[in-house]
Order: C-alpha cells, then structure tokens, then sequence
C-alpha cells in the first residue's frame, strides 16, 4: 500500500502542472508556478478530469508507468484521501527550447490522521502544445529524513 501511496502521490505532482485553458503568461516562469498553484486546487478538489485533459497521451515515468495507470492511481488517492495535504517547493525550472521545460520539486504530503509525513524529491519534463503545458514524463525519489 506504501508503494501504491508513492506512486499515486507522485503522479499527483507530476500532472500537477496543469493549465486552466486560460492564456499562458508572456514569462513561461510564471506560467509554470501558476500551473503548480493551480494543481494545488485541483487536488484538494480531487478533480480528476482536470489531470486527465492535462497529461500527455506519450507519458511515462520512471518506474513503468504510462497515463492511463497514472490516472487509476489517482482516482484510487482521491478515494483514500477525502482532502490531500500536499507542500510545495520548487527547487529550479529550466527551458531548454521555448515550448519544453524541466522542474525539479519537492512534494511533501500529510495523513493528519494518521499523523503521517512523506516526502519525495521530483523531476518533470513538460512540453507546451497550443500554449498549454503538459507533463511527458516523470522522476521521483522518495526522500529519507532518517540519514
């Protein structure tokens, strides 16, 4: 279940950077820290149809997964959690063309339940298409606070 937990999580962040069909902002920055704030409301909305319109058909990631597993893995979270506690931190976003763009974030999530805390160290690579963003692929590490 703890694996299940990480992958769900995980691919929550990773469609996190999703558009809201508004004009993307002349700085792509922008755009991107936007789209993260935005996935913040979906989630806590647990608003599934949003991740879907907002991964690309070609994703994958780092442990096998392709969209369509992602998006059950979502829908099993949104079943388990009735309100996601995610935190944020965006540690460095890069464009290596104009319409591509790499983010490296932390994700931490909380079961106030349970009084659990997990972390994960992610890696995003986004490709823009008719000026809204969509993630292609993702990398994540879980984090060890322990040593």
């Amino acid at each position: 279940m703890r694996r299940l937990k990480r992958i769900a999580v995980s691919a929550l962040l990773a469609v996190s950077l999703i558009g809201c069909g508004q004009a993307p902002p002349e700085d792509p920055e922008t755009a991107i820290r936007e789209l993260i704030a935005a996935a913040g409301q979906a989630a806590r909305d647990r608003d599934l149809d949003l991740f879907r319109d907002r991964l690309a058909p070609d994703y994958s990631d780092g442990h096998g997964n392709d969209r369509d597993a992602i998006l059950k893995r979502l829908h099993l979270l949104f079943l388990r959690y009735r309100q996601p506690k995610l935190l944020t931190r965006i540690r460095d976003i890069r464009f290596p063309a104009p319409d591509r763009a790499e983010v490296e974030l932390w994700l931490g999530t909380a079961d106030t339940g349970r009084l659990a805390f997990d972390s994960q160290r992610l890696e995003l690579s986004l490709r823009r298409t008719d000026g809204d963003w969509q993630v292609l692929h993702a990398d994540w590490q879980r984090l060890d606070w322990n040593g």
